[in-house]
């Protein structure tokens, strides 16, 4: 499958797309969808964003997320669960690949073997850490659909011209999530905590400049 949109120059950094997915397997919640509910309560502190929430499948994702994507978004920042994991992940790479049932394939025959984000990812996790948030920069968003989205995205990015606006953020649970959890539970973060870390990336985001969002 591969993406394909005319080039629409420069994008205004101020339109921002939020992704976030919705409960699997046995959680009833998802943690991503709950940051996105605490930025919609803060949204007037916040630059203007819209949020979707995408299905936990490959086509129907991929369907909900080329159609949004037609749009001219400035930005795309696309936030995913990571269970056991214990800080908030900048993923830096997004690869053609993607695990079905049994046999790995490439998302897209055609498509390049990854995108690298050229955003100052270093940068942003120091300033996440300075606000006592655990954080780190991730190599890639693994081989599901939250890579599949980073690499769709990236890719529409690539074609619009504008290949500095996607990111994709791993997060660990939410304490509040597992905490009705018998016996022992998994790692978490606060999700006030989890939250102020995707204002403070907002933030950023909001703050560049059209030549350092198209760089080479």
């Amino acid at each position: 499958m591969m993406l394909l949109f005319p080039p629409i120059g420069y994008l205004s950094v101020k339109k921002l797309l939020i992704t976030a997915f919705e409960p699997y397997g046995n959680w009833s919640t998802n943690v991503s969808q709950l940051i996105v509910q605490q930025l919609v309560e803060r949204a007037s502190d916040l630059p203007p964003f819209r949020s979707i929430v995408l299905p936990v499948e490959y086509c129907e994702c991929y369907q909900q997320l080329t159609e949004t994507l037609t749009e001219p978004w400035g930005f795309m920042l696309h936030l995913g669960q990571s269970p056991g994991s214990t800080v908030i992940a900048l993923e830096q790479f997004a690869i053609n690949q993607k695990s079905i049932e049994t046999e790995p394939a490439e998302l897209d025959e055609s498509g390049p073997a990854a995108f690298r984000s050229r955003l100052p990812l270093e940068q942003w996790s120091t300033k996440i850490q300075e606000n006592d948030i655990p954080c780190e920069v991730s190599c890639h968003a693994g081989t599901y659909l939250c890579n599949a989205v980073y690499y769709w995205s990236s890719q529409a990015a690539e074609q619009t011209g504008n290949p500095a606006s996607s990111l994709f953020v791993h997060v660990p649970f939410a304490t509040e999530q597992i905490m009705s959890i018998p016996g022992k539970t998994p790692a978490s973060l606060p999700i006030n905590m989890l939250a102020d870390a995707v204002v403070i990336l907002l933030n950023e985001i909001s703050q560049l400049e059209n030549s350092e969002v198209n760089l080479a």
